[in-house]
């Protein structure tokens, strides 16, 4: 189906109720489906064979299980994935998670899933929606980092108090990293393309005897200015070693460290001029934007040399499973430090800084059962702490000390009445306490807050025919409030509330014609209480410097939708992907303590419909060899990059309004008869569009010069080379 229909399609469906939007989700979803022809990469066999999709595995329950046994809309992508969309990091996978949104900003990230997520860089505040890296919580200093030798990253949409907690209301992507097999094996990936990109991979695998393998590899990524004054550029060098111990059949232990180094140039922050267009109007023109006073209505522009990004992470990492009579006892242990240290280039930060490092110590100890009898069963308990410092010179944040301490017991039980009736029941107690010092905005003495809370889940599951399943879940969770040094209280930053969310989830999964179709769909409900909503709050005077950032707890938050996904092997050379996803993240009844009105709002970078479209197709060879064509593309209805609360201001401008847009990746790629090494080309971004990311108001006292400052999302349009090879390396 052409891209243009398709966004044809999502426009029109804006005048639609939302009982009509549901309603015509599952026949969009089959049209763009039916009228697709190439296929996605993994899951396809050129055998005359009937064809079938490959089983996806998944460890959303913290156990292995098949993707379409899993009651819940999880995306998985796969490591060919990661490579063919050429996403270097977790901020480039938006485009494959169709009710996501992954935006880098300088050396951090922002995610929204389904409309949730915290949009301010401030270590105080939780994320909303977590990163798991084998078992280990990032910080969000380190979610933009590079990622290679990855075998799966999983995103679980929606509430994930039970099993994950650690304020995970909106959502927790696991990424999965290849373990050490006993292989000698080396994988050499190799990218080149326009402006002088260069993303190189070596992996070794080495099997030294029964009980111990080793496994190492090395991610270089290298590319010049996106940018006309010279910035956003990359220079990362991440590098990982892990090493898995089997004694004996009863025990095992994953060992691994990664350490990660970034010299990057990062973007530089565009504004809206006067009259409430977009600055620069050619995105990644930079040099020949509106950069005077009597342009923008802001200031001029003073050009610096640009420079680097500094990041050195590293992370040390173990893993240990005692098979037991029964059940299996697991402890993952980690110590990860992150030191972030930039500075900002834009027209009102010039020589600004943002500064963060972080120290943190995580100990997961959980027993679970073994699989096969009707009862199933996991309980753990979570440590979590966390100590840090971080800089905002421009934001006017200054915090020398601050300390989070986690502790989160939990358990979960499935029963399997019958073969096809199954209920679940979980419950999680979380207690966090924070406290820290503050030396801007204000001076204030070191304090503490502490938060906890009962979370619960029951879901009951039932397969209609062998192969489908419907499930209905019901759950809770929770995430700690902060302290807002920006409103002081009694000589002391104020200790904003718990978020609490009250979520119900219903859905069916099922696969037809011979595991050849999958076709899942999952309706949600999310009702947040005291969601906390962070917002820059300036005065009047032109250039709003320095600015605070507020923290606000909105009385009333719904989020409900929709999310469909489809895969279809159409043939053994066949096959398509589908995802759409319908969301309504909106503020219930909210007038502020200051009196700004901000009642049934739409969230900030909260798309109302995304669709995640495409496949590709298989040519066999006279030499044995195939030559695959893919075609990916994302299309979203747009959103809003920004929300205000300062009385007397809109809460969304118009310059922050996203439109709609689209983004096209194809790849043709040439594999061996061997299939021990591929050669082939690719273009990403065919549309070559920019879309804002998180964006604030500047000057909002006067509306005639109006200002906005907007990061750009997304590359310019790219293209080149590629080339793998897996060479066996001895006995």
């Amino acid at each position: 189906m052409n891209i243009r229909l398709v966004d044809r399609l999502i426009v029109s469906s804006n005048q639609a109720s939302g009982e009509k939007l549901l309603a015509r989700t599952a026949g969009l979803a089959v049209a763009v489906a039916l009228a697709t022809t190439p296929a996605h990469a993994q899951q396809v066999s050129s055998t005359e064979q009937a064809p079938a999709l490959l089983e996806i595995v998944v460890t959303a329950e913290k156990r292995s299980e098949s993707l379409q046994n899993a009651p819940a809309a999880i995306t998985v992508v796969s490591d060919a994935e990661l490579k063919e969309s050429g996403a270097v990091s977790l901020p480039g996978l938006s485009n494959l998670f169709p009710s996501a949104r992954i935006e880098q900003f300088f050396g951090s990230a922002h995610l929204f899933v389904r409309g949730i997520g915290a949009e301010q860089d401030r270590v105080t505040v939780d994320q909303l929606v977590n990163v798991f890296v084998d078992g280990v919580l990032l910080p969000r200093e380190m979610v933009a980092a590079s990622q290679s030798d990855v075998a799966a990253i999983e995103l679980l949409p929606g509430p994930q108090g039970t099993l994950y907690g650690a304020s995970s209301v909106g959502g927790v992507l696991n990424v999965r990293n290849h373990r050490p097999t006993h292989e000698n094996e080396n994988h050499l990936f190799l990218e080149y393309g326009n402006y002088a990109s260069l993303h190189f991979t070596d992996v070794q695998n080495i099997s030294v005897n029964d009980g111990l393998a080793l496994r190492g590899s090395v991610d270089y990524v290298n590319h010049s200015a996106y940018e006309t004054t010279g910035r956003w550029t990359a220079n990362t060098l991440n590098a990982r070693v892990g090493a898995l111990i089997t004694p004996s059949d009863s025990f095992s232990a994953y060992i691994w460290a990664q350490a990660y180094n970034d010299n990057s140039i990062s973007p530089e922050l565009g504004l809206t001029d006067a009259n409430g267009q977009w600055v620069p109007r050619r995105p990644w023109d930079t040099l020949n934007d509106c950069a005077t006073v009597a342009c923008n209505g802001v200031g001029d522009r003073t050009l610096q040399p640009p420079q680097n990004e500094v990041s050195h992470d590293y992370i040390v990492a173990a893993q240990f499973d005692w098979h037991l009579k029964g059940a299996t006892l697991t402890d993952i242990a980690s110590f990860l430090n992150a030191d972030m240290d930039e500075h900002v280039s834009s027209w009102l930060f010039t020589g600004m800084r943002y500064q963060a490092k972080e120290h943190q110590l995580t100990n997961e100890l959980r027993l679970a059962s073994d699989a096969g009898a009707p009862l199933q069963w996991l309980g753990g308990l979570y440590l979590y702490q966390n100590r840090a410092e971080s800089q905002v010179t421009f934001a006017n944040y200054e915090i020398p000390h601050y300390e989070l301490r986690n502790v989160g017991p939990y358990a979960q039980l499935t029963y399997s009445f019958t073969d096809k009736f199954r209920a679940t029941a979980g419950a999680r107690y979380t207690w966090t306490r924070k406290e820290g010092a503050f030396t801007a905005p204000n001076v204030l003495p070191e304090t503490s807050a502490t938060w906890s809370n009962v979370d619960w889940k029951v879901g009951v599951e039932y397969n209609l025919t062998p192969s489908t399943m419907t499930y209905l879940t019901a759950q809770t969770g929770s995430s700690p409030g902060t302290l807002d040094p920006s409103n002081v209280i009694g000589g002391r930053p104020n200790i904003t509330r718990l978020t609490r969310l009250r979520s119900l989830t219903g859905g069916w999964k099922s696969e037809l014609f011979g595991s050849r179709l999958q076709l899942n769909n999952e309706i949600f409900y999310y009702d947040y209480r005291d969601f906390l909503i962070q917002t820059v709050v300036c005065s009047n005077k032109p250039a709003c410097l320095p600015y605070n950032t507020v923290y606000l707890n909105a009385p009333k938050m719904i989020s409900v939708g929709n999310q469909l996904d489809l895969r279809w092997l159409v043939t053994a050379h066949d096959a398509v992907h589908v995802g759409y996803a319908f969301t309504s993240a909106k503020t219930g009844r909210w007038i502020t303590d200051l009196g700004a009105d901000l009642s049934h709002q739409t969230l900030m970078e909260a798309p109302q419909r995304t669709i995640t479209v495409g496949g590709q197709h298989i040519f066999d060879l006279r030499d044995g060899g195939r030559l695959i064509f893919r075609v990916d593309s994302y299309i979203s209805s747009g959103y809003w990059a920004d929300f205000e609360t300062q009385p007397g201001t809109p809460v969304h401008l118009e310059a922050e309004r996203q439109s709609r847009y689209s983004t096209t990746n194809l790849a043709l790629t040439y594999h061996s008869a061997l299939d021990n090494w591929t050669l082939g080309l690719w273009a990403r971004n065919l549309e070559n569009t920019a879309q804002l990311g998180p964006s604030s108001a500047f000057a909002p006292g006067s509306f005639k010069n109006v200002a906005g400052l907007s990061p750009i999302a997304g590359i310019p349009r790219t293209y080149g080379a590629q080339f793998t090879l897996h060479v066996p390396t001895g006995s």
